[in-house]
């Protein structure tokens, strides 16, 4: 451990052993009595807080939040009222404060705080917490350190560029400085996300603290408008985002761009990923089309995050970083070794995993495995069982892996609040038909969410568990893209994104970065100090770099442009540029249209912003391009309004229309040429 003492990091290790055990007697694995700390130990886990929450550097910081969320939840009721105060003073003091509704009932319930024993220790907590306190109008909100930084680096920069934990709370603080903009001077802002779920989710943020603060002259569109009014929010996907530069560029000035889950854009140059390409150009297009006062850029652990929007942008960034999460991430794992079954547990304040063998290992069943079969079923139930008071998201590897292992998940589960959930089968009997299976599925108490269901059902989904309502949900990789699922734990089979191996095929698995950040998804902010990911099968898990361990918090630096990518198939594109080649398939393919898209569209200036990206394509070859361009029949229209299309293409498809070889294309789902 760093930046801490022998006799500390002891301490440390003390209580995440009794961490383990203890966990490990609630998930059934072993036979002990529960261990509470002795007043012994509290004492030094409080001298371990006092001395390291005095400590700038952000290990110390994470080492305490850690010894003050185990001495928290293992300690004896009559130590609880002593232990708050010392753990109020500690959270203000390191800039964490609003974590100290977790130790205090009555500041949770009523704003205030229970009776201090210590003036000085009030007059310390009074002084930090006016720190990170900030105004809108008439209503002081109380942020964290980290978020602070965020609002007041907004307020002093043209580009801020954010890298937190997924629980640090970096999307409430953009919220508030939207809300204070609008009451002030700003009019026009655009919201970017990575999905329809979380469009929805921001949406529904902003709308509340529209209406919160009376901001009645405000409108939010999740769509763009022809004649938007004076002042709005724009919250858009990346695809409607773009469609906002066509012939009529939409965006000339904004006040404020914020694009949260940036750190999608470093698939850019990969053959299949449209949606990175969407974001990067949309940005791209808003340097160059577009005036705006502030840009904000947003992604979970993000390594050197500044150098984005320098890259993008070609100005210097705020870097606004923190790795403090406010709540405490703890990945348990189950392993087979020798025959013996082992229950390890992986912290990144500890430098070796704890392990201790499984007693009870009869339900252990399926490692190794990628099949979701009746074995590996039982074994996930059995886990869920022994923490079906929690809210519990199970990760899958597919959409209608999803479906199954909710099916048969509900066959014990067992529905707490019979009411609601009886209200939310009937609103999806209602709204999509009484024979869907999340009918029943609901009644249970389960569920499951996949980019596969009806909108509207999603949302009633993700608002029932983030309420109580349901306890466990199956997810697929929707739970990675930043929608607020507060779950006690994640529980995850391995990293797999197949449910079988296929010869011949890549067999896609999440990255140890994407696993990161979907463990990140395991605790409440603000309702519980530790959140857990349990691995039910470690085997399948693997160390990708060297100098990694197993499970650790892992960065992502981002790369842009297409640079690379370029240079690996330059002979074939320059080629088919050059020769004005019809191109039909091939890895290449994306990069010729991208090409022939830039120069239609910029003509002269292509020149510098095919450079800007990577690309080396010199001033003749751009002119006679846009010579040839400029002969094709297809409408201009058509064209600009389909930006990932290969002109080419475009005007094989509009002549063929024009000779009736083709039938005429159907325009929106519900046109009858579909069924045709």
């Amino acid at each position: 451990m760093n930046n801490i003492s022998h006799s500390q990091r002891e301490i440390v290790n003390n209580l995440l052993k009794i961490e383990h055990k203890n966990y490990a007697v609630t998930l059934g694995l072993i036979d002990t009595p529960t261990i509470h700390l002795e007043r012994k130990e509290l004492a030094e886990a409080i001298s371990v807080v006092d001395r390291l929450s005095r400590n700038d550097q952000e290990f110390a910081k994470r080492v305490a939040i850690l010894a003050i969320a185990l001495s928290w939840e293992y300690s004896n009721k009559d130590y609880k009222d002593s232990l708050r105060e010392i753990f109020i003073t500690a959270l203000t003091r390191m800039g964490i404060a609003p974590s100290t509704v977790l130790v205090d009932e009555n500041y949770k319930n009523e704003g205030i705080y229970s009776p201090f024993s210590s003036y000085i220790n009030k007059l310390s907590v009074i002084a930090n917490q006016l720190k990170y306190e900030v105004n809108i109008h008439d209503k002081t909100y109380l942020l964290t350190d980290f978020q602070k930084s965020v609002w007041d680096s907004i307020d002093t920069n043209k580009i801020v560029c954010i890298s937190a934990p997924t629980s640090a709370g970096k999307s409430f603080s953009i919220y508030l400085k939207i809300i204070q903009k609008l009451t002030q001077e700003y009019k026009k802002i655009v919201y970017v996300v990575p999905t329809i779920s979380l469009v929805n989710q921001v949406t529904t943020d902003l709308s509340n603290l529209v209406k919160e603060f009376n901001i009645n002259d405000a409108e939010i569109f999740t769509h763009i408008q022809e004649e938007p009014p004076e002042k709005y929010i724009y919250v858009l996907t990346q695809e409607r985002a773009i469609s906002g530069f066509s012939e009529k560029t939409h965006f000339e000035n904004l006040d404020m761009l914020v694009v949260d889950e940036v750190q999608n854009i470093e698939r850019v140059a990969n053959d299949g990923d449209q949606r990175s390409k969407i974001l990067y150009d949309f940005l791209k297009e808003i340097k160059h089309q577009t005036n705006t006062k502030r840009i904000i850029l947003s992604g979970p652990r993000l390594k050197n995050v500044g150098n984005l929007g320098f890259d993008i942008f070609n100005e210097v960034s705020y870097e606004a970083e923190t790795k403090v999460p406010p709540v405490v991430n703890i990945t348990y794992s189950v392993s087979k070794f020798n025959g013996k079954f082992y229950f390890n547990q992986y912290s990144d304040i500890s430098e070796e995993p704890n392990s201790i063998v499984i007693q009870h290992n009869e339900q252990i069943k399926g490692l190794g495995g990628t099949q979701y079969n009746d074995n590996f079923h039982s074994y996930l139930d059995f886990i869920l069982g022994r923490i079906s008071n929690k809210s519990n998201l199970i990760f899958s590897p597919t959409a209608n892996q999803a479906r199954k292992t909710a099916i048969y998940l509900s066959t014990n589960a067992h529905a707490k609040n019979i009411k609601q959930v009886e209200s939310l089968a009937e609103y999806i009997a209602e709204f999509v038909h009484k024979d869907y299976d999340l009918v029943n599925l609901v009644r249970k108490g389960v569920a499951y969410h996949t980019g596969k269901l009806p909108l509207h059902i999603r949302s009633a989904i993700e608002e029932s568990f983030s309420n109580g309502i349901i306890n466990n949900i199956v997810c697929t990789t929707t739970l990675m893209q930043g929608v607020n699922f507060p779950a006690s734990n994640i529980i995850v089979r391995n990293p797999y994104l197949f449910t079988k191996r296929m010869k011949n095929r890549e067999n896609v698995k999440l990255s140890n970065y994407e696993f990161s950040n979907l463990r990140g998804r395991a605790g409440r902010l603000l309702k519980e100090f530790i959140g857990r990911t349990i691995v039910l099968d470690e085997s399948s898990f693997e160390i990708e770099q060297e100098n990694e361990t197993l499970f650790e918090q892992t960065e992502k630096e981002l790369s842009t442009g297409y640079g690379e990518y370029y240079e690996k198939f330059k002979e074939n594109i320059d080629n088919s540029i050059e020769n004005d080649t019809f191109v039909e398939d091939g890895k290449d393919k994306f990069l010729i249209t991208y090409i022939r898209q830039t120069i239609y569209r910029h003509r002269e200036n292509s020149y510098s912003r095919l450079k800007e990206v990577g690309i080396n394509i010199s001033k003749e070859q751009i002119q006679k391009n846009i010579e040839v361009l400029d002969s094709l029949n297809v409408p201009s229209a058509v064209i600009y309004n389909n930006r990932y299309w290969d002109p080419y293409d475009l005007e094989i498809i509009y002549k063929k229309l024009r000779s009736n070889i083709l039938c005429k294309l159907p325009v929106n789902i519900w046109d009858r040429d579909v069924l045709d």
